[in-house]
């Protein structure tokens, strides 16, 4: 197959003017459920959850998701992905995203031909396209050949509905038949009432708003047949007749797609073909579907055209028009379209050629856009004969997330390249905060430059900071977030040559400004040995610190925590043993502060013994987890990746040796992943941390000496690169991952800020109640908030998406008259609660882990556990089903002043899988806890839901996942960053 050599993409191609029948493409009929975090749809579904009983089972290809890059801007580029063994070439296939199945099903379609007349050889073939690879599924039963079919995933059966349709050459006879696919097979659908047979004109969405399929139909067949404007209900497996005669005049070969942002269906062009004389004039008119009405939405805006292929995007919040043609132009364009009007995006230098007849559908678990396919009648690159495309596109907002591995992501204008950088993700901007770093010289010895830099990434997007106050330029400082004051701290670090200065320093960044901090007491200068991470479970920030210096220092094994704007030593001499360059982050899962590995360099001898033992901080004590893991070394980059639930390592060195290593620890302990072929280069020093905004992990800079000793006489690399580690992504489901209030105790007059992270497979929407007084909801996923009376209030958040599920959480919000009332405020708020893993086989067992804080004694009780499991009044509950199902587990808390409040989980029970080895609880990591344990709070309550645990999650009952082998909504841990430091030998 010839492969088009792309000229300039997203720009229109003129040709010579089309005469005669030019009858096109009916637009993909694709369902994009999925709204990106952040997103604000404005409806609310209706109707009952999916009862189906589906089997979410679909064949897996080989592995390799295509690459592409984390830019959620307008001007993301297509990447073309390179599988094989999919389907031929063709076009005018049914194309739709199955959130059940994980995966984008395709149908049908003519492979040869002419297909503008749809005189053509057409299959009958279903094939599935999940993680970069195409699938071919041989079902016992399939709707015959066709090509042109309606299609759409109806979530209120849990199926792919598909209509109508053609035979093309040479019997050319059009279809009126209904079809549902469960994933597995078809099956035809008796319906009282049938849409008039369409081969050429009827498309289709689901239309979240009513909770059901929402169709339109020309009624035009290949002989011709009356043109119509028939709107049609598909619900409850009836169609019905919504409108006839009203909204877009009589047409067929429209763009068609529902838009969650505006709540409504979205149609575009299309054309009306004249049987009596032949002509088929193109209209470029918009229309708009919404409560039952079709509203003329705009006349400005694409060229006419028919057989545009139009989706919802989310990394734009709007629908996606592309390619189509009108006569002999095909167009290569993009347009979106959104409450705002159409705007044509900007041009990339690759892209899908120009064609019609394309499959376009945003899939969910990859968060991209798949273009499959395509014709173009007319090409001169091939001697004007018919072109049929095979080629897979994606067009990505963010990440892939198909597998476990490392992908390079294209920014621009970034950081220079630089190693030992303070790198930390700040939910309360939404971005990556990089701060200052090496340039050049020797980074083993901080013998380097240093900067003072304030960068943030977001969406794909480096930003340099202009500020007029900064921390000194130094290397290595420690740095994370602190929910509680809703800014990043930053501790010490060193100011490299020529001054070699050892910071004690602590600095606050508003995502705005930096603001020193005066601390009664300051932990020791250190410019090499500091690590820091937030803890959930006391609610205040835990360092690390060895004090070691440039020109030698103690070497301390001191333990510091940072809450109420104050130091404080917690413990010191006890724990790991003195060393600098460890690397260290918090794990909400284990409910632990988990450190790993770093070295001791003895002054007297210049010897650094590198270390690779585990340990574990929870409840104010050490503990050696004496676990086989990574190869001892210092430097190694760590952080908590919610996506998996486990930390990830990555690189580190020890003498000469750099590691490109990537390894995971978590409740099952350490496990090395496969080796990437292209993953980043061996390093120390860069910065790791999850991005919850694009939801990915991501590593920037860092250092390697190739070629000569650890020391000298090799070549110096300082690395610019911006990595991202992608994880399978959640199944479909809906789940909040976070609901705080900054801050959550406030003096009356002032604003808190109310936010949330959501997952959804589908468009949400968002509810609140018990808001202080004077505050109102709205339907936003950040709620300002200045409240007018003094009182303790409960806020709760609903949130409902378009698959009937719902998921709710709550917050204490605490109004004082002044500042010095609200020490004694009562409080009860469960921050978490999770399982060390949602899926787990008979026998195996499953840690369920509630974290809470209140005022006051809390009792715990739990119902809907696995069969075989039973209820303790406890925080830890370890559960060993026996029997196979899908549950949904209720945590009821208690507190002796009667404040009450639950949670939710869902954990899948499986028959057989991988054994679940779960190490020793730890001395101070779990163990019951009794009513009379006492959660107090310390000074200011704030952050009461804090963004390193899952909020409370509660699920639908109509929406329990009852489908054996449903991909399970996987829980959300927004997490701390790594702090990597010292890079000794």
């Amino acid at each position: 197959m010839t492969i088009r050599a792309p000229e300039g993409r997203f720009r229109i191609l003129p040709r010579r003017t089309r005469f005669g029948l030019s009858l096109g493409l009916i637009a993909v009929a694709a369902v994009a459920t999925l709204m990106a975090l952040g997103s604000l749809p404005t409806g609310i579904a209706g109707g009952n959850a999916p009862t189906s009983s589906r089997v979410s089972a679909v064949p897996v290809g080989s592995s390799g998701a295509p690459s592409a890059p984390a830019n959620s801007s307008p001007n993301s580029s297509w990447q073309l992905v390179n599988t094989s063994g999919g389907p031929s070439a063709r076009a005018g296939m049914g194309m739709v995203y199955d959130p059940l199945l994980g995966a984008v099903v395709l149908f049908g379609g003519c492979t040869s031909g002419q297909y503008w007349n749809y005189s053509c050889a057409v299959v009958n073939e279903t094939w599935t396209y999940s993680n970069g690879n195409w699938t071919q599924l041989h079902p016992a039963v399939s709707p015959p050949a066709r090509v042109q079919p309606a299609m759409a995933y109806d979530p209120e059966t849990g199926d792919v509905l598909l209509f109508g349709g053609g035979t093309g050459f040479p019997s050319y006879l059009s279809f009126q038949d209904t079809w549902e696919f469960d994933g597995a097979n078809w099956s035809q659908v008796t319906t009282n009432l049938t849409p008039a047979p369409s081969d050429f004109g009827a498309v289709m969405t689901y239309d979240s708003a009513i909770g059901a399929i929402v169709m339109y139909d020309s009624g035009e067949v290949y002989h011709g047949g009356p043109f119509l404007n028939d709107t049609y209900i598909f619900s409850s497996g009836q169609w019905s007749l919504a409108a006839s005669g009203a909204g877009p005049s009589p047409r067929s070969a429209v763009s068609f797609d529902y838009d969650a942002t505006l709540g409504a269906v979205v149609l575009f062009g299309g054309n009306q073909c004249n049987n009596a004389t032949g002509l088929c004039p193109n209209l470029g008119d918009t229309w708009v579907y919404s409560n039952g009405t079709w509203t003329n939405a705009s006349n400005s805006g694409p060229p006419a055209r028919n057989g545009g292929q139009m989706a919802y995007d989310p990394a734009l919040n709007a629908s996606l028009l592309l390619s189509g043609h009108n006569g002999f132009t095909y167009y290569d364009d993009a347009w979106s379209f959104s409450g705002a009007g159409w705007t044509e995006l900007s041009s990339a230098n690759v892209g899908p050629d120009p064609s019609e007849g394309a499959g376009l559908v945003y899939d969910t678990a990859s968060r991209q856009m798949v273009l499959f396919g395509g014709y173009d009648a007319d090409d001169p690159q091939f001697n004007g004969s018919q072109f049929f495309f095979d080629q897979t596109w994606t067009l990505s907002g963010a990440p892939t997330g198909g597998s476990q591995d490392w992908v390079a992501v294209n920014s621009t204008g970034g950081p220079s390249a630089r190693a030992g950088t303070g790198m930390v993700y700040d939910p309360t901007i939404g971005a990556v905060v990089v701060f200052g770093g090496c340039t050049a010289g020797h980074f083993w010895n901080y013998s380097c430059t240093t900067n003072n830099e304030t960068w943030t990434y977001t969406h794909g997007n480096w930003t340099q900071l202009s500020l007029p106050l900064s921390p000194a330029a130094r290397v290595q400082p420690a740095v994370t977030y602190d929910p509680t004051t809703g800014d990043v701290l930053l501790f010490g670090g060193g100011s490299g040559n020529s001054t070699y200065l050892s910071f004690s320093d602590t600095w606050e960044f508003t995502g705005t400004a930096w603001t020193p901090v005066n601390s009664t007491l300051t932990p020791p200068a250190s410019d090499f040995g500091a690590v820091m991470t937030f803890d959930t479970a006391i609610n205040a920030v835990v360092m690390v610190d060895s004090g070691e210096q440039y020109a030698g220092g103690p070497y301390l094994n001191d333990t510091w925590t940072f809450s109420g704007g104050q130091w404080s030593l917690a413990l010191s001499g006890t724990g790991p043993s003195a060393r600098s360059a460890e690397s260290f982050d918090y794990d909400p899962t284990l409910g632990a502060a988990i450190l790993f590995g770093g070295n001791e360099c003895q002054n007297s001898t210049g010897n650094c013994p590198n270390q690779g033992d585990t340990w574990a901080y929870a409840n104010g004590t050490w503990t050696n987890l004496t676990l086989v893991g990574p190869p001892p070394r210092n430097q190694a980059m760590f952080a908590f990746d919610p996506a998996i639930n486990a930390s990830v390592l990555f690189g580190g060195h020890f003498d000469s040796t750099y590691y490109d290593d990537t390894w995971t620890y978590s409740a099952a302990g350490w496990a090395e992943l496969s080796a990437s072929t292209s993953g980043p280069s061996p390093s120390e020093g860069a910065g790791l941390v999850y991005d919850a905004a694009d939801q990915q992990l991501l590593m920037f800079g860092g250092y390697q000496n190739v070629g000569g000793s650890w020391q000298y006489n090799g070549t110096e690399i300082y690395y610019d690169q911006l990595w991202s580690f992608s994880a399978p992504p959640p199944g479909p489901g809906l789940a909040i991952y976070s609901f705080l209030a900054t801050p959550s105790l406030i003096t009356l007059g002032n604003t808190t800020v109310i936010s949330s992270l959501v997952q959804s497979s589908s468009p949400v929407t968002y509810s609140y109640a018990g808001l202080p007084t004077g505050c109102a909801s709205a339907n936003v996923r950040v709620l300002d908030c200045t409240p007018t009376a003094v009182g303790n209030y409960t806020a709760d958040l609903m949130v409902f998406n378009t698959q009937n599920q719902s998921a709710s959480a709550t917050v204490a919000i605490s109004v004082a008259a002044d500042s010095s009332v609200g020490n004694g405020t009562p409080v009860l708020v469960i921050l978490s609660l999770r399982a060390s893993t949602l899926s787990v086989s008979v026998g195996n067992t499953t840690t369920i882990v509630a974290s809470v804080i209140s005022s006051s004694p809390v009792t715990f009780s739990y119902a809907g556990l696995p069969t075989g499991c039973a209820s303790a009044n406890t925080d830890i509950l370890r559960c060993t089903p026996t029997s196979v199902g899908v549950y949904l587990v209720q945590l009821t808390v208690t507190n002796s002043v009667g404040l009450s409040a639950q949670a939710t989980l869902a954990i899948s029970v499986t028959s057989s899988g991988a054994t679940i080895h779960t190490p020793p609880s730890p001395t101070g990591l779990g163990g019951s806890n009794a009513a009379a344990e006492e959660y107090l709070l310390l000074g200011a309550i704030v952050g009461a839901v804090l963004l390193g645990a899952v909020a409370v999650t509660a699920i639908s009952a109509q929406a329990q996942y009852r489908r054996e082998g449903e991909a399970l909504a996987r829980e959300m841990l927004s997490a701390r960053e790594g702090d990597e430091e010292r890079p000794h030998p």
